[in-house]
C-alpha cells in the first residue's frame, strides 16, 4: 500500500472540487491554520465550514478508502492493545483487527504519514488504512484503555509473568526487566540485538555485567519502541543517537530513568541507568565511609571555599556521594547550584541546571559564579577549562564539588 502523505493530498482543493465550502471560506481558514498552527481539516470544521463526516466522504470517495463507523465494528482489545494508548490519542487512530501480518488501523486523519510509520515502527506490521470519525476513535480508547491511561503522568504498569510473552507491544516485557532490576539491585539494564537474538543483560552496583534473558530477535521493535515512547524519543530516528531522563513509578517506588540509544551493526542498543528517587535521602553517614575520613569530610564541607572531586566508575555512587554532601550544608544561608547533564535527583533548596546544547556545563558554570553561588556541584568535571575555572574560583571563597571518571587525565 502506498503511504498517503500531506504532499499528494489537499483537503481544502477536494472540499472545493465537491462544492462543500466555498473560495473565501477556504482563504479565511488558510489563514487562520497559518496563524494558529492548526490543520487545515481542524480549522475547516472549528469554523462551522464543514464537518468531519464530510471530509471522511470526500477522502473515502476521493482515495478509495472505506469509511468505517466503529460502532458496527467488532474490536479486538488485545489488538487494540498492542500500540500504546498515548500513541493512538496523539494521532486519533485505533487498531481494530490483525490477520497475520496486517493491521486494519482506523484513522482521523488517513494523510498523517507519520502516524502510519510509528504504527509500523511498534507493530512491524503491513497497515491496512480506513477512514472513521474521531470522536467514535477517541471513545473506543477510553473504553479499552480507561482514561486514566491517558494521563500524561508515566506510569509503568504491571502484567501477570506468565503474560510477558504473550504481550506484542512491549510494555510486561519492558516492566517486567525494569521492576526485576530494581529488586535485584542493578544499576543498568541493557537491550542488545545480536544476529539471531535480543540480549538483555544487567549491570550491578559493583560494576559486573551478567546476562539476564535473551528472546527472539523480534521482540527487539516492540521492546524498543515502547522505551523511547516512555522516554519521549523520535521512534523514527535510528541512526542518531538519543538520550532522555525521565521520571516514573515501578510498582510503588519513584524512580529517575536515565535512557540512552546507539545504532549498531544489528540495530538499535539501548541502555537503561536506575535511579531509584528514595536515594536521595540516604545521610552522608549511611554510606559506609569510614568515621575518619566521614569527619575529614564534614570539615571539608563546613569550609567556604575549597575544591571537592567525587570519582569511580559509572554506577559507583557519584552522584548519590555529591548529593549526601551538599545535604549536609543545605540550608537557607546557602546558594547550592548543581550542573548536571540529567538531574539525578529533585532536591528542595537545591538551584538545579540540566545542560544543553544551548547552555553546556562551562557556560552554566560561568554563569552559577556571575550569580555569586556559594557552592557548586558540576557532575561532569572532565574538561581542563572547567577543572581551571573552578580552582581558580576558591581564591573568590567559593566552595566547588565536581565528577570525574576514573582514568581523566
Amino acid at each position: 500500500m502506498e503511504v498517503l502523505t500531506k504532499e499528494n493530498i489537499d483537503i481544502g482543493e477536494i472540499l472545493l472540487e465537491y462544492n462543500l465550502i466555498t473560495q473565501e471560506q477556504l482563504n479565511d481558514a488558510k489563514i487562520k491554520s497559518q496563524k494558529s498552527n492548526k490543520k487545515l481539516r481542524e480549522v475547516l470544521i472549528d469554523l462551522g465550514y464543514t464537518t468531519e463526516s464530510a471530509i471522511n466522504y470526500v477522502l473515502s470517495s476521493k482515495l478509495n478508502l472505506p469509511y468505517v463507523h466503529l460502532s458496527y465494528q467488532t474490536i479486538d482489545p488485545e489488538v487494540v492493545k498492542s500500540i500504546p494508548a498515548e500513541i493512538l490519542k496523539r494521532y486519533k487512530m485505533i487498531p481494530i483487527i490483525r490477520v497475520d501480518n496486517e493491521l486494519n488501523l482506523i484513522m482521523a486523519d488517513p494523510t498523517d504519514d507519520k502516524a502510519i510509520e510509528d504504527v509500523k515502527s511498534i507493530t512491524g506490521c503491513d497497515i491496512k488504512v480506513s477512514l472513521g470519525l474521531s470522536s467514535e476513535i477517541m471513545e473506543i480508547i477510553d473504553q479499552v484503555f480507561g482514561k486514566k491511561a491517558l494521563t500524561e503522568k508515566k506510569e509503568i504498569e504491571a502484567k501477570p509473568e506468565d503474560k510477558i510473552m504473550e504481550d506484542t507491544s512491549g510494555v510486561a516485557f519492558v516492566y517486567y526487566h525494569l521492576t526485576q532490576a530494581l529488586t535485584e539491585g542493578v544499576s543498568e539494564v541493557y537491550v542488545e540485538p545480536m544476529a539471531d537474538s535480543l540480549r538483555i543483560r544487567y549491570r550491578r552496583i559493583d560494576g559486573s555485567l551478567y546476562e539476564k534473558d535473551r528472546q527472539p530477535l523480534s521482540f527487539h521493535l516492540p521492546v524498543l519502541s515502547r522505551i523511547k515512547l516512555m522516554a519521549n524519543m523520535d521512534l523514527l530516528k535510528e541512526k542518531v543517537p538519543q538520550e532522555s531522563n525521565i521520571q516514573t513509578k515501578l510498582g510503588n517506588k519513584e524512580t529517575n530513568l536515565r535512557i540512552s540509544t546507539l545504532f549498531t551493526h544489528y540495530g538499535e542498543a539501548c541502555v537503561i541507568r536506575i535511579l531509584q528517587r528514595d536515594v536521595a535521602s540516604i545521610g552522608l553517614g549511611n554510606l559506609g565511609i569510614d568515621p575518619l575520613v566521614l569527619r575529614q569530610l564534614k570539615v571539608m564541607m563546613d569550609s567556604s571555599s575549597g575544591v571537592g572531586i567525587v570519582t569511580g566508575s559509572t554506577g559507583s555512587g557519584r552522584s548519590t556521594t555529591a548529593y549526601a554532601l551538599l545535604k549536609e550544608i543545605n540550608s537557607t544561608q546557602n546558594r547550592i547550584v548543581t550542573i548536571e547533564n540529567f538531574i539525578s535527583y529533585p532536591e528542595e533548596g537545591f538551584i538545579q541546571v540540566e545542560s544543553t546544547k544551548e547552555q553546556d556545563t562551562l557556560s552554566a558554570l560561568k554563569i552559577a559564579i556571575t550569580q555569586n553561588s556559594d557552592v557548586i556541584m558540576i557532575e561532569d568535571m572532565n574538561q581542563n577549562e572547567i577543572i581551571n575555572l573552578c580552582f581558580n574560583e576558591v581564591l573568590a571563597d567559593r566552595l566547588i564539588l565536581g565528577q570525574m571518571n576514573y582514568g581523566y587525565a
